[in-house]
């Protein structure tokens, strides 16, 4: 497990309890019709409509990846699935409830995934067909089965795709449909559990003594709140502090999400502007409680300044990256860094003052 899903963890731990415990004072907190009505708005115009997208897309790409495949027309699936990525984008940090059953967060998208491209192609060169059939695919390793998979079949140098050998290229393809297929079919499932009478949205409709996940209403506000929380770290930590480094020396660009296919920068801005919507919708809590104004404000001008300096960057950071000027774009994005530490720690103190969050994220510093 990598550090990142660690780190979710860590937030449930250390934030439930204080909450379960004293719960949140009256005058600091939104009223319980206003959470109630936020809470429906984030499921319906967030995490509903972005996992509509992602099944629109998902469709998309099932729809022709075999035969596109199997006529070795690689450059008609590469724009279908950077689609499918972007539209898994804004759902990235969510790791709760339908999202970690049967690990389907982590089948759509695994990442760091040093894992499993070391595993997929001694799993493709075994050419077992068994393996690929909807009803065994999702018990194959999680890291071989999502998004990320997809770009190293599609943009890796040593990919089987490439193979000389006709029933390796054939058994490859009909794995990439396995991937897109099970894209699909998660995505549907997911959407089941959030329309109505859907088990996941009916739990955080209706926290109660007997619900057995949410006994209260502030538990379901915090729930989203580390959704945002943890998008930003996301970005911050693993997708660019990790490739980047404090030091130039310390720069290692291979470690940038989807590098090969060039879609590092348009993942950090599908992170970011996304999350910055669902803040918007979550934002009349945080105006509600302690310094609620001048905390959204503060929030507001600090996305602004992140993607401004995202829009900065590079089309191809990589590239970038490992070009004579690479010292240039580095500093670009330890600017981007720094930016994102700010933000961070506004929404760790000041948003989690307004809502009321006894802790706030300070016991989450280091690890």
């Amino acid at each position: 497990m990598t550090y990142y899903f660690k780190h979710l963890i860590k937030i449930n731990k250390i934030l439930l309890l204080p909450l379960m415990l004293i719960g949140l004072s009256a005058s600091t907190q939104a009223d319980e019709a206003l959470s109630r009505k936020v809470h429906k708005q984030f499921i319906d115009q967030y995490i509903l409509a972005n996992l509509e997208i992602l099944n629109v897309e998902a469709t998309n790409f099932d729809d022709i990846a075999l035969d596109a495949c199997n006529e070795q027309e690689l450059g008609f699936i590469r724009p279908i699935f950077e689609r499918t990525v972007a539209a898994w984008m804004p759902l990235q940090s969510f790791r709760f409830d339908a999202f970690e059953k049967n690990n389907r967060a982590l089948r759509i998208y695994f990442w760091p995934n040093s894992r499993g491209e070391k595993q997929v192609k001694k799993f493709l060169l075994k050419m077992d067909a068994t393996k690929i059939t909807p009803k065994y695919f999702p018990n194959i390793s999680v890291a071989v089965q999502g998004l990320p998979i997809v770009e190293w079949l599609l943009f890796h140098k040593d990919s089987t795709l490439n193979s000389a050998d006709k029933a390796i290229r054939t058994y490859s393809c009909q794995f990439l449909k396995a991937i897109s297929l099970n894209m699909k079919l998660l995505s549907e499932a997911l959407i089941t559990e959030l329309q109505p009478y859907g088990k996941m949205r009916l739990k955080l409709l209706n926290p109660s003594a007997n619900n057995a996940d949410y006994n209260t209403i502030p538990e379901v506000t915090l729930q989203f709140f580390k959704a945002i929380h943890a998008m930003v770290e996301l970005v911050h930590g693993q997708k660019l502090s990790r490739p980047i480094g404090k030091e130039f020396n310390n720069l290692r660009p291979k470690r940038f999400e989807m590098w090969r296919s060039g879609l590092t920068k348009n993942n950090l801005m599908s992170n970011i502007s996304a999350i910055e919507h669902a803040y918007d919708i979550f934002s009349p809590l945080i105006i509600a409680g302690h310094n609620g104004q001048q905390t959204n404000q503060q929030v507001r001008q600090e996305f602004a300044a992140v993607i401004t300096q995202i829009n900065l960057l590079p089309d191809d950071l990589y590239h970038a990256l490992s070009s004579p000027k690479a010292k240039n774009t580095w500093i670009l994005a330890r600017d981007l860094i720094a930016k994102l530490e700010k933000l961070q720690k506004t929404l760790a103190i000041k948003v989690t003052d307004a809502l009321g969050i006894p802790l706030g994220f300070n016991a989450l510093d280091g690890d």
